[in-house]
C-alpha cells in the first residue's frame, strides 16, 4: 500500500467516523429532548444501524456533500421522533427493541435500500 493510498484510507475513515458520530449525537439529543430514552439493546441496535448506513450506503461523495449529510441528519431526527411517538403511544418512555424494529420497518421495510 502506498503512502498516498494509506493517507486516503485514514482520511476516509476519519470522515466516516465523524459523520457517524454526528448522526448518533443527533439521535441521542433528539430522544433526550423528547424525554424518552433507549434501553441498552436498542442503543446497540441504533449504533449498528447508523454504522451500517454510514459505511455501506454513503459514498465518500455523499459524506463530503453537505446536502446529503444534512439529509441523513434530518432522517435521523424523523426516525427518533417516530420512535418517541410510538413509545408514548405504548404509554412508556423507553424505546425498546420492539418499538425500534416496528418503527424502522414501518418507515423503510426494505432497509438499507431506502
Amino acid at each position: 500500500m502506498s503512502l498516498v493510498t494509506l493517507f486516503i484510507s485514514i482520511f476516509e475513515k476519519m470522515t466516516r467516523q465523524e459523520t457517524y458520530q454526528r448522526i448518533i449525537t443527533i439521535a441521542y439529543d433528539t430522544v433526550r429532548n423528547r424525554k424518552c430514552y433507549f434501553d441498552k439493546n436498542t442503543q446497540n441496535q441504533l449504533v449498528e444501524f447508523v454504522r451500517t448506513a454510514v459505511n455501506s450506503t454513503m459514498s465518500m461523495e455523499d459524506i463530503n456533500n453537505p446536502f446529503k449529510v444534512q439529509l441523513a441528519e434530518n432522517n435521523m431526527r424523523v426516525l427518533c421522533n417516530h420512535l418517541c411517538d410510538r413509545a408514548q403511544f405504548e404509554r412508556t418512555l423507553v424505546v425498546d427493541k420492539y418499538i425500534f424494529l416496528a418503527t424502522r420497518f414501518s418507515i423503510c421495510p426494505i432497509w438499507p435500500f431506502c
